[in-house]
């Protein structure tokens, strides 16, 4: 998959990869997207039941502390979570 990251630039950097990990500021795992082959992308996100073991699947050892979670739909279809 391509990814293009954003950060107040002009230019966003584009690079690919097979798995993205996105956190909080503080290390907390929020998402994580794995490429499993041509055209296969799966999205897990806290929250899931199962995000805490496709984390570990991953080969990624965090703990992720959530007290409550947020989601509201938006007018656009995404999704937006919140930590509380």
């Amino acid at each position: 998959m391509i990814l293009e990251v954003h950060n107040h630039l002009q230019k966003p950097l584009v690079f690919t990869a097979t798995r993205l990990l996105v956190t909080f500021d503080d290390g907390t795992p929020l998402a994580l997207i794995v490429n499993f082959g041509q055209d296969h992308v799966r999205v897990f996100r806290a929250g899931d039941k199962d995000f805490r073991e496709q984390l570990r699947m991953a080969g990624i050892d965090r703990t992720v502390v959530v007290d409550k979670f947020g989601t509201q739909k938006q007018s656009n279809g995404s999704i937006t979570l919140t930590r509380k």
